[in-house]
């Protein structure tokens, strides 16, 4: 498997070494460096397989993604740090559903984990408050960041990051 999926199947390589119908050389010299270039930015244009003009909130999902993954690896051991995640997530779910609402699907666990750590740390948060409970909260606050972690990571793969 080559890196960035630059030689996938239906990227027009074959195995005579030939790009669009052009065969490569392996000396530098004998192609000029504009025929390179147009060789290699075939090889690599993006396809367009989302419904038109939710790239914008597809990209702030991911952003919020990446902040709930961090805050889930980092800030979820104290209250405020579980409060600031929670804000956090649910914003994220809602993106998610103005994404579902637009078109975009994602794999199922992607969105039962999202939910399900959401509920964990709702739960974390209350039992937070309550007396002779933090071993409780901290196998919640575990539990809750690792399906986080986890739903993050799926959501990548489906978005071909990971």
């Amino acid at each position: 498997m080559f890196p960035l999926g630059i030689f996938d199947q239906d990227s027009g390589v074959d195995g005579r070494c030939e790009v669009g119908g052009q065969r490569l050389r392996a000396a530098a010299g004998s192609c000029d460096a504009s025929q390179r270039l147009g060789v290699a930015q075939q090889s690599i244009n993006p396809v367009a397989a989302n419904p038109p003009g939710m790239n914008s909130v597809l990209v702030v999902h991911l952003v919020l993604g990446i902040l709930v993954a961090a805050c889930a690896a980092l800030f979820v051991w104290f209250r405020l740090g579980r409060r600031i995640t929670l804000y956090v997530l649910s914003l994220q779910i809602l993106v998610g559903i103005v994404l579902i609402v637009g078109g975009m699907r994602a794999p199922s666990p992607h969105y039962a984990l999202a939910v399900a750590g959401w509920a964990g740390l709702m739960g974390a948060n209350f039992l937070s408050r309550q007396p002779d409970s933090k071993q409780n909260v901290l196998v919640l606050t575990v539990l809750s960041a690792a399906m986080l972690l986890l739903a993050a990571y799926i959501g990548a793969r489906a978005a071909g990051i990971a």
